[in-house]
């Protein structure tokens, strides 16, 4: 798809620019700020003609091309598995949602991307090339804040997660996932209306796929979870709170 050029949004009157927001909000307030951010860093980027490319992808489709690492991604709908490869043949594995950053998080500096990114869901992402983000900081120095900011919210994300899988059981990661699945894509019904492997969900948490099983049916035989036609659905999302603070 060719390029567009984003539509700005109406001018902030002087005196009422956004400020930006402090990054240690509780993760649902988080999220919400993440999606503040990205839209008023889409808007300040509109503002000063910056062409973006949006693109959309199917189930299954790889989001990176040859070009990706001179580039900012922000994904504005779906959802997509982002993968890196670790030493000794290991796979770490994060899904990525509405509003999620990911590449080139500094105007200039090295871009942080996977090995590889496959969307889950049908997906538009807003690609920034890097030279235009560039330039649009030096125009428009918010810009470089915003993205700042963008960048902190990721490094608290990664830091949290790090701290989660410190010396604790799989079934504690486990729960501890499965309400941080529901809580960035789960419905009124706490259903988290992905299909997602045994697999993928052990290397999203740093553990075998058997111990992932095993831990699985702790779950469902407590009541605690249902799995319908490959999506897990929370029955006691307390209860996993709970087990995941033990």
């Amino acid at each position: 798809m060719p390029p567009v050029t984003i539509s700005p949004a109406p001018k902030t009157r002087r005196g009422n620019e956004p400020k930006v927001p402090r990054t240690t909000a509780q993760p649902t307030n988080r999220l919400r700020l993440q999606e503040a951010e990205c839209k008023e860093l889409l808007r300040l980027l509109a503002n000063t003609g910056v062409r973006a490319a949006v693109r959309r992808y199917v189930r299954g489709q790889s989001v990176l091309d040859d070009g990706s690492a001179n580039a900012l991604y922000i994904l504005t709908e779906g959802a997509i598995k982002a993968a890196r490869y670790l030493p000794r043949g290991k796979l770490d594995l994060q899904l990525l949602g509405p509003w999620d950053a990911f590449g080139r998080m500094t105007p200039a500096g090295e871009p942080l991307l996977p090995d590889g990114a496959v969307a889950v869901t049908e997906t538009e992402i807003v690609k920034i090339p890097g030279i235009f983000l560039k330039r649009a900081a030096k125009m428009q120095p918010e810009i470089a804040l915003r993205i700042a900011t963008l960048q902190e919210i990721k490094t608290l994300e990664y830091e949290e997660r790090a701290t989660r899988l410190l010396a604790r059981s799989t079934q504690t990661r486990l729960a501890d996932l499965l309400l941080w699945l529901n809580r960035k894509f789960g419905d009124a019904e706490q259903r988290i209306p992905l299909r997602l492997t045994h697999e993928e969900l052990a290397a999203m948490i740093g553990c075998t796929r058997e111990s992932v099983n095993e831990a699985m049916l702790g779950l469902r035989r407590r009541g605690l979870v249902s799995i319908e036609r490959g999506r897990i659905q929370l029955l006691e999302p307390t209860a996993l709170a709970d087990l995941r603070n033990t």
